[in-house]
C-alpha cells in the first residue's frame, strides 16, 4: 500500500509555523531572564540597562532558531544578512515597548520586581514579533522567483 501524502492547509502551515516560533520564544525567554538577572544580580546593572542586553541575546538567539527551524522550509526573499537586520528591525518595537513598561513600573513599583514586571511584556510582544517575522522577515518568494 502507497501512503498518499496529504495536502495540508494554509491554517494547519500557519499554527506549525507559530507553535515552532512559540518553541523558540520559550528558549529565548529563558535566555532573556538569565541575562537579565545576570546583569541585575551579578553585575549590578540598572533593570532597565539589563534589560537592553537581554533583549538583544534573545534577538540573537531566536533569530538564528527561527532561520533555521521555524522558517527553514521558506524560499525567503531576502538574504539572511537582510533576514538579520529586518528581525532585529522588527525586535525593536517591542524592545520599546518592553524597556518602557519595565521602566514605568520600576518609576512606579521600585526594582525589586523587575522580572515579574518582565512577564508583562511577553503577550504583546509574541503577537507583534510573529506577524512580522511571518509577513515581512521571511516572507516567501512568490513562484516565478522562485523560477
Amino acid at each position: 500500500m502507497i501512503a498518499k501524502k496529504i495536502p495540508t492547509s494554509p491554517l494547519n502551515d500557519l499554527t506549525k509555523t507559530f507553535l515552532k516560533f512559540g518553541t523558540v520564544g520559550l528558549f529565548g525567554t529563558a535566555v532573556d531572564f538569565i541575562v537579565l538577572a545576570l546583569t541585575v544580580q551579578v553585575l549590578h546593572f540598572n533593570p532597565v540597562f539589563g534589560k537592553l542586553i537581554a533583549n538583544e541575546c534573545a534577538i540573537i538567539n531566536n533569530f538564528f532558531f527561527n532561520n533555521r527551524w521555524t522558517f527553514a522550509q521558506r524560499s525567503a526573499k531576502l538574504s539572511l544578512w537582510q533576514r538579520f537586520v529586518s528581525y532585529n528591525s522588527t525586535y525593536l518595537a517591542s524592545l520599546a515597548l518592553s524597556v518602557g513598561l519595565i521602566a514605568i513600573l520600576v518609576h512606579l513599583f521600585g526594582p525589586s520586581k523587575y522580572l515579574i514586571y518582565n512577564i508583562f511584556t511577553i503577550p504583546l510582544n509574541v503577537i507583534w514579533n510573529f506577524v512580522w517575522s511571518h509577513l515581512f522577515t521571511w516572507r516567501q518568494k512568490s513562484d516565478a522567483e522562485v523560477a
